[in-house]
């Protein structure tokens, strides 16, 4: 009814409103993430002018204009070391993953509370056994390390043992 002023949403309706926005008609993941940036004004206003160009949305022309920059960036000091060549290698679909794999090939990347967290796990002997990492008990304790970096709770919460 016009005028009627609707309840506040409860966190497990946010919760599914914000899933269903995540998911297409057919049921499937949506295929991107929304990222906000800030862009200059003549920026913003050229970018509109190459997306018109292309017959593309600004969001598309962003996109494709970020895939294409990732051939530019050198990783390594191999002429092969783009982010686009080492994307692979990179690329996790949890979050764990991607943080191990960063870490593991190119340690001069991470900020300095990603150094305390691959320090924190590197010295787990539940996790990090005789060099290797054991990335599905990572991915299973992987917010528990998270906090325990940040300081939020005590290391006593993480694995302490090699499971069997």
């Amino acid at each position: 009814m016009p005028g009627r002023t609707r309840a506040p949403k409860s966190p497990i309706q946010k919760a599914l409103v914000k899933r269903r926005r995540l998911v297409r008609r057919d049921g499937k993941l949506a295929r991107s993430e929304t990222m906000t940036v800030r862009l200059d004004p003549r920026l913003r206003y050229l970018a509109e002018i190459a997306a018109r160009q292309q017959r593309r949305t600004v969001s598309s022309y962003v996109e494709w204009a970020i895939e294409k920059s990732l051939d530019d960036v050198q990783l390594g000091d191999l002429p092969d070391s783009t982010v686009a060549a080492e994307g692979p290698k990179l690329w996790g679909v949890s979050k764990a993953e991607r943080f191990a794999r960063l870490a593991s090939h190119y340690p001069n990347l991470l900020d300095h509370d990603e150094q305390v967290l691959w320090t924190l796990i590197r010295k787990n002997p539940a996790i990090w056994k005789d060099g290797n990492l054991d990335l599905g008990l990572l991915h299973t304790h992987w917010d528990k390390f998270v906090a325990v970096a940040r300081g939020e709770v005590d290391s006593s919460i993480l694995p302490r043992t090699p499971c069997k």
